[in-house]
């Protein structure tokens, strides 16, 4: 190695997981710095520490994209680094930062796992992106699939199959990690301790799934047959408003608002099922690699998903595996674990063994800048 390398990280949106990444690379051998550039906080994670560990700049929107202010690309090409881990790498600011950063060798994570279809000047404007996003893959080296669904899609592009591997990112599992039940946070939200927990942690929308899990909550399997259940839901996202009036009358429903991280955490303390029942889009990639599911297995609860986007990739055989929008076939996956203890205990137990052998941002972190070392 020829000297210590500056390596730059770019994202949109600051997710924790990805300001973990950073600061794992910044302690590598032959690093001498990391910097992560980003354009904003994600409306989940209303943590305003992370943007104190980054460098942030302002956006604005021009037709649906978020366009980052000139201060980014400027400071981009300035800081002159080595290597380059971009994500979001369809959107405008990525490909523009690919094209600034010439001498840096570049490693593009790829979320995307279906194309798009848009109508009208959207869709002549998104035929010219697409041409410019094709044509940055292709120059790319290294291009990272979040899922094989990813991977799948990168060669519907005609991107060779040589030049990509498939790698779901992980999170910190020392601070995700299975705990004892927070007593005062389930006290605060009326839960009696021998209750199982069911946790959808995703925004209450569309895309996250929110009206599958909600007609799960409302059913009477849950209501009428005494189940000994509690379903967690959060109050923000487009699909709140239409569930709120009805879930606020059940029993064994709780709704809560943004958290901390700290309280987060403790929120799967208390958890013994994370439910991720991710929408299959139609003309939109579906949910890529969620961080709720991700978080979930690290905390040691039982997961729940839909097959759909990355899910599967990020759950192996540690979960329980649904087909996409069906509240049936939800339902009835919940109501197996929740009437068998055992099996609940069992997928409890291998999900944070998955975690630690599958989903470690150490391992993540060191994989990706092996990569990147090593020119693939």
């Amino acid at each position: 190695m020829n000297g210590d390398k500056r390596v730059a990280i770019y994202a949109p949106y600051i997710y924790p997981w990805m300001v973990h990444i950073s600061e794992l690379i910044s302690g590598f051998e032959g690093v001498s710095e990391c910097r992560f550039f980003s354009t904003g906080i994600y409306g989940n994670y209303p943590w305003e520490e992370y943007m104190l560990r980054t460098n942030v700049y302002r956006r604005f929107s021009v037709l649906s994209e978020n366009i980052g202010h000139p201060a980014l690309f400027i400071d981009f090409r300035r800081y002159s680094a080595d290597y380059a881990i971009l994500f979001a790498c369809e959107s405008v600011n990525t490909q523009f930062l690919m094209r600034v950063s010439k001498r840096a060798s570049h490693l593009l994570v790829v979320e995307e796992n279906s194309e798009r279809a848009h109508r009208g000047l959207k869709g002549l404007l998104g035929y010219f992106k697409k041409i410019a996003v094709n044509s940055g893959y292709r120059r790319c080296g290294i291009l990272v699939a979040e899922s094989k669904r990813s991977s799948e899609y990168l060669s519907r592009l005609g991107i060779s199959e040589d030049k990509i591997v498939v790698i779901p990112h992980g999170a910190d599992i020392d601070k995700y990690r299975p705990r004892e039940k927070d007593r005062g946070m389930l006290s605060r939200m009326g839960i009696n301790e021998d209750k199982i927990v069911i946790n959808y942690m995703g925004e209450f929308s569309e895309y996250k799934g929110g009206e599958y899990i909600a007609e799960c909550a409302l059913s009477k399997s849950f209501e009428e047959r005494d189940m000994n259940v509690v379903f967690i839901f959060p109050n923000f996202g487009n699909l709140y408003d239409r569930y709120s009036a009805r879930l606020g009358k059940c029993k064994h429903v709780r709704i809560r608002g943004k958290m901390t991280e700290k309280e987060v955490v403790s929120l799967y303390s208390i958890s013994d099922i994370t439910v991720v029942p991710s929408k299959l889009m139609v003309g939109d990639s579906s949910d890529r690699s969620p961080n709720a599911l991700i978080e979930g297995m690290c905390c040691g609860n039982a997961v729940i998903g839909t097959d759909v986007g990355g899910i599967p990739d990020i759950m192996g055989d540690a979960g329980v595996l649904v087909e996409p929008n069906n509240v049936k076939a939800l339902e009835e996956a919940i109501v197996r674990l929740v009437s068998d203890r055992r099996l609940l205990a069992k997928y409890k137990r291998v999900s944070r063994e998955r975690a630690e052998e599958k989903l470690d941002n150490r391992k993540y972190a060191r994989r990706l800048f092996s990569l990147l070392e090593e020119g693939k």
